[in-house]
């Protein structure tokens, strides 16, 4: 992902997340990525469309517990890959609830 947006000195190691979003009607769920820098803005990955702005509830996956977290989901890029596009957002925190 170097290159398209996502640097490796920004980013100190990718978290597993379940996502499901809240700006659509039904309750599935999905796996992605989230970055885990707690300063600055994350990024959050997927292998599917969002639109421009989602409102997004995930629960990420630690060693030891789970934590949730909710995001705005705004679109950066989509950037190809051999198996599926990688859809790139910029992950800005919102209170939970």
């Amino acid at each position: 992902m170097t290159g398209h947006g996502v640097h490796a000195d920004a980013v100190r190691r990718w978290i597993p997340v379940f996502y499901q979003r809240l700006d659509v009607f039904g309750d599935q769920q999905w796996v992605g990525l989230i970055s885990g820098n707690t300063s600055g803005p994350r990024t959050f990955l997927t292998y599917a469309a969002l639109g421009p702005e989602a409102d997004v509830q995930m629960l990420m996956q630690g060693k030891y517990h789970q934590q949730p977290l909710r995001i705005r989901a705004d679109f950066s890029e989509r950037v190809g890959s051999s198996v599926a596009p990688v859809y790139v957002y910029q992950a800005a925190e919102r209170a939970a609830g």
